[in-house]
């Protein structure tokens, strides 16, 4: 049988668990590199990471001047964000 203290304790345990089971992905950055050999927003050489950002959500992604590459969407694509970044007097 449980003492008191068990008893809270293993509660506290539980419900650490339950919390950590429950919370939401990290933020990630996925960076387009354009590096591939085509546009397709699901080939992962066109990913700093070597595959595409996974379709949930989470991900913000970082399209940047440097990559000088078209984006070819050729699948849903559900992101947290899009960042595009460019030089001075860079315009698309």
């Amino acid at each position: 049988m449980m003492g008191r203290f068990q008893t809270a304790f293993a509660t506290f345990v539980a419900a650490f668990g339950i919390c950590q089971l429950a919370s939401p992905a990290a933020a990630q950055t996925a960076v387009w590199t354009g590096g591939g050999p085509d546009t397709n927003y699901t080939t992962g050489a066109n990913w700093s990471a070597g595959m595409p950002p996974p379709n949930n959500g989470v991900d913000t992604l970082d399209l940047s001047v440097s990559s000088y590459s078209n984006v070819g969407i050729n699948t849903a694509a559900n992101v947290a964000g899009i960042v595009f970044l460019g030089s001075e007097g860079y315009s698309q």
